[in-house]
């Protein structure tokens, strides 16, 4: 009976054993790819920024309206 019950106990030890390798390994895993694309997310938001700030800040030609010139017509009458 003994040895059953040292069986059990050395199974059930193992079987704990096994678990907490295999949710560490999970959760390493897991935790590099929630960083990786937090820095992802991160590098692509900062991208972004630069890009709409340089379209948005980029020296451009003055708005200022063409000027239009105005030039009376003359109508010359003809005598006969």
């Amino acid at each position: 009976m003994s040895y059953i019950l040292d069986a059990l106990q050395k199974a059930e030890y193992e079987r704990e054993m096994a678990q907490f390798i295999n949710n560490d390994i999970d959760n390493k895993g897991r935790r590099s790819f929630l960083q990786t694309s937090f820095w992802l997310w991160i590098t692509i938001i900062l991208l972004m920024n630069i890009l709409l700030f340089t379209v948005l800040l980029w020296p451009k030609k003055n708005l200022t309206a063409p000027q239009v010139h105005i030039i009376a017509t003359v109508v010359q009458q003809v005598h006969p």
